[in-house]
């Protein structure tokens, strides 16, 4: 089969991403179009793609969903603009109850406290790792260390050891630092400190999940052949530990069979009771038992090693994905 017409390279694309997203997509098509494409699929299934056409329709999707995700980002900051312009004339909105209004005090260093975490590294992104070791250095330890997780991986390193022993600043120019800070920073929001790449890999993933197993799969090993290391991003955000609410006991039995107790006790610490249940329903009672008194010894865990517990899991539940023996709710 030769795919040289348009509606052949929708047919195929729809072949692939299966039933529910092609039903959804023939819905914004004419009607006459919509019957020509449905015709076209369906003689697929007797004269199936080559491999190599294949690959050739995805890596033509693949750019055209890149390019649509950096026109949405490149939309949604010239509204965002647009409308800070607007703000100019108009009456300022009443700030949102559930967050706390920034008022300033006069003074940038009282200032600088009352921001939040993103705000500081937001405010900071672009300045050298000695400027952001100067400015979080007037920051209480625990407020310091939570903007510093926001900044780019590039500068967090650097400007962590030099906050180790910060450099010796002039009172007048470190008030022009912490006052620069604040004035950039009280104005942003979280997107100020998204990285795009991660964006468009979420993006990328609710894709995944919203094609029926086997497209997946297809879509998976045609992406692991071209960008592994694309693909190994975009898993983290494919399959999340609150899967499990949705993973039938059946499933839920092969998980454990896979994971050691270790782990499983510290991706259970803490987690919603409900989820909890319902993963250790599926356990013998002595089993349960001995797990529970497992996690309980654990005590508190950190963060990191949970996370890593945790995404054990979710790797285990991808492996049954891609072969086709995870059943799951939609």
């Amino acid at each position: 089969m030769t795919l040289t017409l348009q509606e052949q390279r929708i047919a195929a694309l729809m072949s692939v991403l299966g039933n529910d997203v092609a039903g959804a997509v023939m819905q914004h098509l004419p009607q006459d179009a919509a019957d020509r494409v449905q015709n076209l699929i369906e003689g697929m299934r007797d004269d199936p793609m080559e491999e190599e056409e294949l690959e050739e329709v995805l890596d033509e999707f693949m750019r055209f969903f890149r390019y649509a995700v950096q026109q949405h980002s490149e939309t949604t900051a010239a509204d965002d603009a647009e409308n800070e312009a607007e703000e100019v004339v108009a009456p300022p909105p009443e700030p949102a109850p559930e967050k706390k209004p920034f008022r300033p005090t006069g003074d940038p260093f009282l200032d600088l406290v009352q921001l939040e975490p993103y705000q500081i590294a937001g405010a900071l992104k672009c300045e050298s790792p000695r400027t952001i070791a100067v400015v979080l250095n007037c920051l209480p330890p625990g407020q310091a260390g939570l903007a510093l997780q926001h900044l780019p991986e590039e500068v967090r390193a650097n400007a962590f050891l030099i906050l180790r022993n910060p450099p010796i600043t002039p009172p007048v120019m470190l008030q022009q630092m912490v006052r620069t800070t604040v004035s950039k920073g009280c104005v942003l929001d979280a997107s100020a400190v998204a990285d795009p790449a991660d964006e468009a890999n979420k993006k990328m993933a609710e894709l995944l999940r919203a094609m029926e197993q086997a497209q997946r799969a297809e879509m998976v090993r045609a992406l692991e052949a071209k960008d592994p290391e694309l693909l190994a991003e975009i898993k983290k955000l494919l399959y999340t530990f609150e899967d499990l609410r949705r993973i039938h006991n059946r499933s839920i039995q092969k998980i454990l069979g896979e994971i050691d107790s270790q782990s499983l006790a510290m991706a259970l610490k803490g987690a919603d009771p409900e989820l909890a249940d319902r993963v250790m329903g599926n356990l013998s009672k002595r089993a349960r038992a001995t797990l529970a008194e497992e996690i309980e010894f654990l005590g508190s865990v950190k963060p990191n090693e949970q996370v890593a517990a945790r995404q054990a899991m979710c790797d285990i539940i991808g492996r049954l994905d891609e072969s086709g023996d995870l059943e799951m709710e939609t």
